[in-house]
């Protein structure tokens, strides 16, 4: 129960966030050639957790 609760109020481990990014990549590779440049720049932006802009 104490893991429980200690995952439930923390963020989820750096390893999960990585791998969840690591998958989110391979899913977006078949578009990368067909993607205007400025949504695939977007799109990693937001994977990477960065919300600049420009």
């Amino acid at each position: 129960m104490r893991t429980y609760i200690r995952y439930e109020q923390s963020k989820p481990p750096r390893t999960i966030v990585l791998a969840i990014q690591a998958l989110s990549l391979v899913t977006m590779l078949p578009d990368i050639e067909t993607l205007p440049v400025e949504t695939l720049r977007q799109r990693i932006r937001t994977l990477a957790g960065d919300s600049s802009t420009g």
